[in-house]
């Protein structure tokens, strides 16, 4: 997969492609000096803190499916484009090891709540989250100490609807 952004200094990998309807996009960064359990925390309650630091998006709990949560997100568009609404179930997985983790979340399979749930996204276009996967681990150094966290991303996302070329990447 074609590297799209590299920044060494960061520790920063960006990889995107097409696959379809969808960028697809794979993120792998070390966060030196900031520890697993932040951003275990981080992603525990992002359904509450994701919307502190984005004005333009909204997320509310609307569901359960097998015991892990479902919620309504909704990106306010640029005024030429409409809204963009999600249905999307998160999955917590703790990993093998302390301070591994991963979340994932998607709306696949998630007709249902659409179907249940459309009154929360009135007229906006449904977008389908194929997949948003990020799994961390403890980052060790050469005498197995942790330093920090090593991040990988895996996003594929299609809005839907029209939206202008310069907005879909």
């Amino acid at each position: 997969m074609p590297i799209v952004h590299e920044d060494k200094e960061r520790s920063l990998i960006v990889h995107q492609r097409w696959e379809g309807n969808s960028p697809l996009t794979v993120l792998e960064v070390v966060a030196d000096g900031v520890p697993p359990q932040k951003f275990i925390q981080f992603f525990h309650n992002q359904h509450e803190i994701m919307p502190k630091y984005n004005k333009m998006i909204k997320v509310k709990k609307i569901d359960e499916d097998a015991g892990f949560l479902v919620v309504h997100q909704r990106w306010k568009m640029p005024w030429m484009m409409s809204n963009r609404s999600f249905f999307n179930t998160y999955y917590h997985i703790d990993g093998c090891e302390p301070g591994e983790y991963q979340f994932i979340v998607s709306s696949y399979g998630n007709e249902e709540f659409v179907r249940k749930h459309a009154a929360c996204a009135g007229k906006d276009v449904i977008g389908e989250m194929n997949i948003n996967y990020i799994g961390i681990k403890p980052a060790r150094n050469y005498r197995g100490e942790i330093y920090g966290t090593y991040l990988q991303q895996v996003q594929s996302i299609n809005p839907a609807g029209m939206i202008m070329e310069w907005q879909k990447a």
